[in-house]
């Protein structure tokens, strides 16, 4: 994981895995994640995420983050 003054964070699975990864997200979830820093549910993500950096993507990149993490072979 990383540590710093949030504690120790261990990445997410970005696979679309339906037990422990982005399987149920939409493209359009997964979209508003990267540029909000908040999950479907409204939890905010770790304080390391750099979603305020990615908050500026254009649509078209940002879908091509989201369809690509979709197309990954899923990992439980």
């Amino acid at each position: 994981g990383w540590e710093g003054p949030w504690g120790v964070v261990y990445a997410a699975n970005l696979t679309p895995d339906q037990d422990t990864g982005l399987g149920y997200w939409t493209e359009d979830e997964i979209v508003q994640a990267i540029r909000t820093g908040n999950r479907p549910n409204g939890r905010q993500l770790a304080p390391i995420m750099p979603w305020m950096n990615y908050s500026q993507l254009t649509d078209e990149d940002a879908h091509a983050i989201a369809a690509y993490l979709m197309s990954l072979p899923p990992v439980g």
